[in-house]
């Protein structure tokens, strides 16, 4: 076995048996200069925002399966790690999907089959080490990788604001972060996890010659949420794939968002995105601005901004939007949840991760009767709000949908975590 190899493994092993952060700093901190470089660069492979590897774990029966099937061998280079580090930049490749993808990892491991749980670990995109993120920088001041998130919303809760707002129609899409990696468009979800199906909207990009250096945020979207979901989750050609399109509300520079800081203020950029759509004509990537309201809030006293922005809201729903999305003009883009924008919406809906599935009694046999809920660490069940249709599919994907998200209204919390009257409102199948 590979001596560097051997001692990668050690230090994964040792860093994941230790629960303090301070001694896995201090571990770290007397790697040897050739392991410590080289475990830098596997978890910068690990970690990658952008290197998404369209494979699963591989099993011991799918090398096998492979072996006697086929005479097809690669000759790899001597070292393990360029072999692994050749083979992961393939299968980062869209055409690399699916069996094609699988054959190419079967082949690395019958060269080095001592790698196997190695290489499922970092398909995985977890070494187990209980480092992610800050603290990953904080022990390798190298590691060097771009970041990814996105802004999310807060609720807004009519408290006094102050300077200039926009209220914007709260979509019920599909979030698309769309940017290019290695020069190439390409689409994410609000995970960093590819969007498929979207080729049309990146040649309008390409024909058009939009500028690279800019990252777009919004919803992809089609006639229905359930469709844009179904084109953009499907790997392979989608019939419908030309009824989808981008509603684009903001527009970052690529050199804030993977290294920040944020500095350039909402209006700024709405002003760029308004630039960008009119002078490249786009069809696909489009935006909603004509619908807008810009409030100054200085102008109106607490009562008569709630008033104002329920006004508003009902106004967007009207519409047929999910509510309203209220969005400080003068801040920055931010990673994460924040009081920069508000989300205003008639009913509050709340996202939960599904950890069972309960079979239905009597007309309901064979299907779901009930899905089983993490509300807080509480176990909560709720049977209401699924139609038959949805009760057949998630009872038939009940092992796939294990750890994904269901939407669920409900009348309150309980002194106890649970749920009062809890009401199915849909599977958030794009938040795996």
């Amino acid at each position: 076995m590979n001596h560097l190899f051997t001692k990668i493994l050690i230090t994964i092993s040792t860093l994941a048996e230790t629960s303090s952060r301070k001694r896995k700093a201090e571990i770290c901190r007397l790697l040897d200069p050739e392991t410590r470089a080289m475990l830098v660069r596997v978890l910068e492979y690990v970690h990658h925002p952008y290197m998404n590897y369209y494979q699963h774990q591989i099993t011991e029966e799918e090398i096998k399966e492979f072996e006697q099937r086929s005479s097809d061998r690669w000759v790899w280079s001597a070292d393990l790690f360029d072999a692994l580090f050749f083979l992961l930049n393939r299968l980062n490749d869209d055409e690399m999907r699916g069996k094609v993808g699988l054959n190419l990892c079967c082949m690395y491991l019958l060269e080095f089959p001592h790698a196997h749980d190695f290489l499922n670990l970092v398909l995985k995109g977890d070494l187990g080490l209980g480092l992610k993120g800050k603290s990953l920088r904080m022990i390798f001041p190298e590691f060097n990788l771009p970041r990814f998130s996105i802004q999310k919303c807060n609720t807004y809760g009519g408290g006094l604001l102050s300077g200039k707002y926009v209220c914007e129609p709260k979509e019920d899409g599909l979030r698309m972060i769309l940017r290019t990696v290695d020069n190439q468009w390409t689409a994410l979800s609000l995970k960093g996890r590819p969007l498929y199906n979207c080729e049309e909207i990146f040649a309008e990009l390409e024909l058009a010659g939009v500028p690279k250096h800019y990252v777009f945020d919004g919803e992809a979207f089609c006639e229905d949420w359930n469709l844009s979901v179904s084109i953009t989750k499907t790997q392979k050609v989608h019939p419908e794939r030309y009824r989808l399109k981008m509603k684009v509300w903001d527009c970052i520079s690529a050199s804030e968002w993977d290294r920040g800081p944020f500095i350039t203020p909402l209006g700024t950029r709405r002003s760029l995105l308004t630039g960008i759509c009119g002078f490249y004509r786009l069809h696909k990537l489009i935006t909603t601005f004509d619908e807008h309201v810009i409030v100054d809030m200085d102008l109106l006293s607490a009562d008569e901004q709630r008033q104002r922005m329920l006004l508003i809201r009902d106004h967007f729903v009207a519409l047929g939007y999910e509510g309203s999305v209220i969005k400080d003009l003068s801040k920055p883009y931010i990673f994460g949840r924040h009081s920069y924008w508000l989300k205003y919406k008639p009913i509050e809906t709340y996202e939960y991760i599904i950890v069972g599935v309960l079979e239905g009694k009597g007309r309901l046999a064979n299907t779901c009767g009930k899905i089983i809920l993490d509300v807080n660490g509480k176990r909560v069940r709720c049977g209401s709000g699924m139609d038959d249709s949805v009760r057949k599919y998630i009872w038939e994907h009940q092992t796939q949908l294990i750890g994904s998200y269901a939407e669920i209204k409900f009348q309150q919390q309980s002194k106890s975590g649970s749920l009062r009257f809890p009401i199915f409102i849909r599977l958030r199948e794009d938040k795996l």
